[in-house]
């Protein structure tokens, strides 16, 4: 069994600390564009719709900082914080420089860090992860360890390792999250003719101050009720006073119920101002949901 000096502790958490927040500003990062994509189409969504979190090709894009993470020590055992500290992960057996695909294994229970800081504290040397992946750190040495090429198949395959087990971690999540908020109704039964009908009431009557857009479904789900979602795009900002706000939405109920008594649908009413540079909005559920 190869035999290396003990790490020290307290440059082993270092290390640890070191690499969370250069590889998590990284990660950031790489997600940042995606965030901003997110939030671009919402903003210049002609008819938000309810729900939260990243979507589409985005969210997909965003893992791959967070992949990144996972492959932080790819490059010769050696992470940006091993890097600086003077560290490397090497085979536990043969002292070899410790592959790729081993330092992944063994960063995918950086998942449970606070497990991983505790057991690090009592062996600075093999965490977790370590005695999964069969490695250890060990103080760097270019003597014993001189640096060799890397190839390419081994970092393509932990590369796909560390994103698909991201995958399997955030599906869950972001199933969660979308369903956070997000209306009831069955898209299928969307009514073009009833929506436009309902637009052209608020348009008649408060066109001076706001566009109004509607959304009515005809069906939800475990009710018989129609489901009426309504963003009102004011012209000017009337958000800031209440009593402005509060005499709007009294104005626009009543109109609503011309049409459409409260028991007869259920929804979300949006009261919406945006300029070049912000976007500011209040929702408030409406009909058979809003007591």
């Amino acid at each position: 069994m190869y035999t290396q000096s003990k790490v020290n502790t307290g440059t082993r958490i270092g290390s640890m600390l070191l690499d969370h927040f250069i590889m998590s500003a990284a990660a950031m990062i790489l997600t940042l564009p995606a965030v901003f994509m997110n939030f671009f189409s919402a903003f210049n969504a002609a008819h938000p719709t309810p729900g939260f979190g990243i979507s589409g090709p985005s969210f997909y894009l965003s893992l791959i900082g967070f992949a990144l993470y996972l492959c932080k020590d790819v490059f010769q055992g050696r992470s940006p914080g091993k890097r600086i500290t003077k560290l490397q992960i090497v085979h536990y057996k043969t002292g070899a420089i410790a592959s790729p695909l081993r330092t992944v294994v063994r960063n995918l229970f950086c998942i449970i860090w606070p497990v991983e800081v505790i057991i690090t504290l009592i062996n600075p040397g093999r965490r977790l992860g370590d005695l999964v992946a069969g490695t250890r750190v060990v103080n760097y040495d270019p003597a014993q360890h001189p640096k060799s090429r890397t190839k390419l198949s081994q970092l393509l395959i932990s590369l796909l390792l560390a994103y698909g087990f991201m995958l399997a971690i955030a599906m869950p999540f972001r199933t969660f999250m979308s369903n956070i908020g997000k209306a009831p109704y069955i898209e299928q039964s969307y009514n073009e003719q009833t929506s436009k009908a309902l637009e052209a009431v608020f348009t008649d009557s408060l066109g001076d101050r706001m566009s109004t857009t509607v959304r009515i479904y005809d069906k939800t789900t475990g009710s018989n009720l129609k489901y009426i979602y309504i963003v009102h795009k004011l012209k000017q900002n009337e958000l800031e006073d209440d009593e402005r706000l509060q005499q709007l939405r009294a104005v626009t109920h009543t109109l609503l119920n011309t049409v459409y008594p409260d028991k007869t649908f259920t929804g979300q009413e949006m009261f919406l101002y945006k300029d070049n540079y912000s976007m500011k909005s209040i929702a408030q559920n409406i009909g058979n949901n809003s007591n």
